[in-house]
């Protein structure tokens, strides 16, 4: 039996060691100087994966056991055919090496399940091997899944709440001076699956959205909350074209006008790439975030022309000549 604290250690490959690490510091378990606290990352995704986990460990066992009886296998085969069945479902390869490890300290959330592991499940394999058996099937999930499990407990309150109609009150690194009650709508997954957003509504009546894994607490209060159909579409609008963007009260349609190199730009640069409404030749229409065109666009220089608006023409036209008079400066001064 394990003590209570007892280091573990797990053998993995260094794909999966970097996979996890990289988790870590995406869904915001940071030690002070700012570098992933494995520990405790590993220790919630333990407790927060565990029933999951191992409910898709039965299934994997009621195919062994359907297998054996269909074809009425002999001998002590079944280790075999477990381990092949997990190799199918896993996206690395049986000949990666499990050249690393990852080591971790059972907390007081955790060491009971770890105790239970280590007493009751293990059968004929090591507490190394089951740990990362778990943390194969957690990676093999797209990122905003694993995300969901992370911050399984903040996930189920707001789904909750949003299901209530009532306001709450997200407590975040960055709001610690100025939190209010919101009125969620809904939780959004934005358009390359990596991470959830909560959509919620201010006390100014605007749409604000809330990155899952940065939310630290959620507190419900009793007041109930209501949407108008003009609230509704917006938040539509904004989980069509990303949640991840501010949207400002009356954005209008966005029509920007393209060279053929700047089609070639658009067509290769898909990272955050806005959603064209119409296309109509070399000119396109968008209906998503000022703020997510300016940040786009804003690579593609003179291979561009903004047909309209005019707020956004001049921003971008502005960051070109800022952006110009910096480089002229720093060039006159390496003259010197």
């Amino acid at each position: 039996m394990l003590d209570s604290y007892e280091k573990i250690k797990i053998f993995v490959t260094p794909e999966l060691k970097m996979i996890l690490i990289k988790d870590a510091e995406l869904f915001e378990f940071k030690k002070t100087d700012n570098t992933a606290n494995l520990n405790k990352f590993l220790n919630v995704l333990i407790t927060n994966y565990f029933d999951e986990f191992s409910k898709n460990e039965a299934e994997k066992f009621n195919k062994i056991n359907t297998l054996i009886e269909k074809y009425s296998i002999k001998g002590d085969l079944e280790p075999f055919i477990y381990d092949s069945l997990r190799i199918i479902d896993s996206k690395f390869k049986k000949e990666d090496k499990y050249s690393t490890y990852l080591s971790f300290r059972p907390n007081k959330d955790s060491v009971y399940l770890v105790n239970y592991i280590e007493n009751k499940l293990l059968k004929n394999s090591s507490i190394s091997d089951y740990f990362r058996n778990l943390f194969l099937s957690y990676v093999s999930m797209p990122q905003f899944k694993r995300e969901r499990i992370i911050c399984k407990e903040t996930l189920a309150k707001v789904e909750e709440v949003i299901k209530d109609s009532k306001k709450v009150i997200l407590c975040t690194e960055y709001n610690k001076d100025d939190r209010e009650k919101l009125s969620p709508y809904s939780i959004a997954i934005i358009k390359d699956e990596t991470f959830n957003y909560i959509l919620c509504k201010n006390g100014h009546g605007a749409i604000q959205s809330f990155r899952l894994s940065k939310v630290k607490d959620c507190l419900v209060t009793k007041e109930t909350t209501s949407f108008t159909e003009e609230e509704i579409a917006l938040c539509k609008k904004i989980t069509k074209y990303g949640a991840q963007y501010v949207y400002y009260p009356n954005e209008q349609e966005t029509i920007i006008e393209f060279t053929k190199r700047g089609l070639k730009l658009f067509d290769r640069m898909y990272v955050y790439r806005p959603i064209p409404d119409k296309i109509e030749g070399e000119t396109m229409y968008f209906n998503c975030s000022y703020e997510q065109l300016y940040q786009y666009f804003s690579r593609f220089g003179g291979e561009i022309r903004v047909i309209k608006p005019n707020f956004l023409r001049k921003k971008l036209l502005k960051y070109h000549k800022d952006a110009y008079k910096k480089m002229v400066y720093k060039a006159e001064k390496m003259d010197k």
